[in-house]
């Protein structure tokens, strides 16, 4: 997509057991930025389970995200990635490629959540 001159900066949030393979496999890409629920090497601890359907419907890091940016639609990345650290229990929270990325302290969450 890069080189197809379809994006000039993207931010990408992953959710999985073992997210950060995903995100080692995208470094190197000139204007990307992921990150992840868990490293490469750890699964990412439930949330919240329906009993009904027997499926784990989330984890603690979506959680503290969405949160986060309802309260601070106009966070800097890098809060947003702080608060998800702090409150996700069981994984660690990853950002990858942010050497090719730009400011994580000036690029703000308003420019990827348009009408916040």
């Amino acid at each position: 997509m890069f080189s197809a001159m379809k994006f000039r900066k993207q931010f990408a949030i992953i959710e999985t057991c073992y997210s950060g393979v995903v995100g080692e496999g995208c470094t190197g890409i000139p204007g990307l930025l992921m990150m992840t629920a868990a490293n490469p090497y750890e699964p990412s601890k439930a949330y919240a389970f329906d009993y009904e359907i027997n499926v784990d419907l989330s984890n603690t890091f979506t959680a503290s995200i969405l949160s986060h940016l309802e309260e601070n639609p106009q966070s800097v990345i890098r809060d947003l990635y702080l608060h998800a650290f702090d409150k996700t229990n069981g994984s660690h929270v990853m950002v990858y490629n942010s050497d090719l990325y730009g400011s994580l302290y000036l690029n703000d969450m308003r420019e990827y959540w348009p009408g916040r």
